[in-house]
């Protein structure tokens, strides 16, 4: 998955298909010509899929995005040229230049070109309402694609078009499940999956989904980059261990209140304190006593050991409880 410093979007959850085409946007099939040495990316126009283009377009980057391109290759890219105020109502071109858009299921928007791709953000809105089932199918081809960001783009438009789920077949879930137990399957892609496991609740069973999150909490290293999709993910199965309380030891999660990444020792000792009301603090205070724990990590568990004190409970997905 290629990250980047590139433009997000408004952050709402829709098929990327649909996100991606706001007035502002242009969509275009492109052939990479240049890479200058400030990274910014020089593409040839092919043909325009969403609003008109200049014929040559340049894209502000960075060092990661330039360094995962391929000269003289077709993609499909996504991106801003213009700004908008809203009062009084102006638009600009952004200042600094173009950059790629950011949103779910485009992260950021630049594919390898894909004939799938170029159909859905080009099928007409009612056209695509009214033809679930032929969407399904155009989906699905591509689920468990390879390059991990045209399996993103295809993930998020199946999960958010509500409208195909009923057309889904045991297989098609079966595939699903596949790619979530996938060693090769990007941590953004699997978190995705888990946060919206609600729509194949019927189709997967408890004993996989468990083994599921175990894996994944038992095999990921506690250590995490700035802005890692790996934190997201583990941050996400810490919730949904919860629903199985009767199940885990919460010692077993005592790994994470060693980790670098704020968000994760924090979603640990909300999990730690749900499935063990009664003795989570003990374990607290035996990890508070450990030389190894770094100052960032002893300050975030003090911090909350504090708060439980005043039974202040603010769980990590933000839900007061006091």
């Amino acid at each position: 998955m290629i990250c980047s410093n590139v433009i997000f979007a408004r952050p709402t959850l829709g098929p990327p298909s649909i996100n991606l085409r706001s007035s502002l946007a242009n969509i275009v099939v492109v052939r990479l010509s240049e890479i200058s040495t400030e990274n910014k990316l020089i593409f040839k126009k092919v043909r325009d899929l969403h609003n008109k283009s200049e014929d040559i377009i340049i894209i502000n980057s960075n060092p990661k995005i330039a360094s995962s391109l391929e000269l003289e290759k077709q993609y499909i890219i996504a991106y801003l040229a213009w700004k908008k105020t809203r009062r009084p109502i102006k638009v600009f071109p952004r200042p600094g230049g173009s950059v790629l858009i950011n949103i779910a299921g485009a992260q950021p928007a630049i594919y390898s070109y894909s004939q799938s791709i170029e159909k859905l953000l080009t099928w007409k809105m009612k056209e695509s309402l009214e033809s679930p089932k032929q969407m399904l199918i155009t989906i699905m081809s591509e689920i468990d694609n390879n390059d991990s960001q045209i399996q993103d783009f295809f993930v998020t438009e199946l999960i958010t078009r509500k409208n195909i789920h009923q057309w889904l077949k045991e297989s098609d879930y079966q595939r699903i499940i596949k790619v979530l137990e996938s060693p090769s399957t990007k941590p953004i892609i699997k978190e995705f999956i888990l946060a919206n496991i609600n729509f194949m609740s019927n189709h997967i069973s408890d004993d996989k989904l468990y083994s599921i999150l175990i894996n994944i909490l038992n095999t990921t290293d506690t250590q995490f980059d700035i802005f890692s999709y790996r934190a997201t993910l583990i941050r996400t199965s810490l919730v949904k261990i919860r629903d199985f309380k009767e199940r885990i030891d919460s010692k077993s999660l005592i790994k994470w209140l060693y980790s670098n990444n704020n968000g994760v020792i924090e979603s640990s000792l909300d999990s730690m304190r749900i499935i063990n009301p009664k003795g989570y603090l003990n374990d607290i205070d035996v990890v508070l006593k450990q030389t190894s724990l770094s100052k960032k990590a002893r300050t975030t568990i003090e911090n909350y050991k504090n708060r439980m004190s005043k039974n202040i409970i603010i769980t990590s997905g933000g839900e007061n409880e006091s």
